[in-house]
């Protein structure tokens, strides 16, 4: 496996080359929030940054080291930490057991609304998407769950596209016999030999649900901002029947 320090200069390198040619080419295709995050990327560990001076102890030879951005997207900051994070994960998988992936995503109509709220809409995600995970798996498998979840903001054309991605294993604790290890399997009617988590149409109605309601427990609270376009929705009727059509996602 490449070196991800290595990788992550060789993808700086790139940006700095060619984002202000590709800005000025196709200047629809870049959001603000885009080109910002492409800004700390090519300014990443560079003089711009500003820098820290390290002396050896024992030749007291000096070196200056630019500060870096510490972009999440960015491959010099994030990359070491997203290895670490693999390898660390990889210890916690068990042998003779399924994974499976869910992903729980946001409607794209909230992306902007989203944007503007990261820190309370993100949070939201998670906790309905741990919330609704936990209650199925539960009430089907009667195990206790465990999930690895990852946030991801960012289609492959750099659209915004708010979704978490859960590594689930298909296996844990047993609730009804405790001190014993229960593996998940198909309800009767299904194939007994096919890979089984959950009902995915029970979960994702479980999640919208539990969504739309911390939705609108946030807007109670006074905790999203809602100006520009979004400023009409101060007002709880507006929100409750602009929030109305997502009731019937499934």
């Amino acid at each position: 496996m490449e070196h991800a320090p290595a990788t992550g200069l060789r993808v700086a390198s790139i940006i700095r080359q060619y984002t202000e040619q590709f800005l000025r080419d196709h200047p629809q295709q870049a959001p603000a929030h885009v080109k910002s995050t492409l800004a700390k990327l090519a300014l990443c560990r560079t003089s711009v940054m500003g820098y820290h001076k390290y002396q050896c102890a024992q030749c007291h030879y000096e070196t200056d080291v630019y500060n870096s951005c510490g972009d999440r997207h960015c491959p010099q900051c994030a990359g070491a930490k997203r290895a670490d994070w693999l390898d660390s994960t990889a210890k916690l998988l068990l042998p003779n057991l399924d994974y499976f992936q869910v992903v729980f995503t946001m409607p794209d109509q909230l992306s902007s609304l989203t944007l503007g709220n990261r820190r309370a809409m993100f949070a939201l995600l998670f906790r309905s998407a741990w919330q609704s995970l936990k209650t199925v798996i539960c009430a089907e498998q009667q195990f206790e769950p465990a999930a690895a979840m990852v946030l991801h903001t960012w289609n492959q054309k750099l659209d915004a596209h708010v979704h978490v991605h859960a590594l689930v294993p298909g296996g844990g604790p047993s609730i009804v016999r405790p001190g014993t290890w229960k593996k998940s399997l198909p309800p009767a009617h299904e194939n007994q030999r096919r890979a089984w988590l959950v009902d995915a149409d029970v979960l994702r109605v479980k999640f919208r649900d539990c969504f739309l309601r911390g939705l609108r427990l946030l807007h109670r609270k006074g905790e999203l901002k809602l100006s520009g376009e979004w400023e009409w929705l101060n007002d709880r009727n507006a929100f409750d029947a602009w929030l109305k059509p997502f009731e019937e996602i499934s």
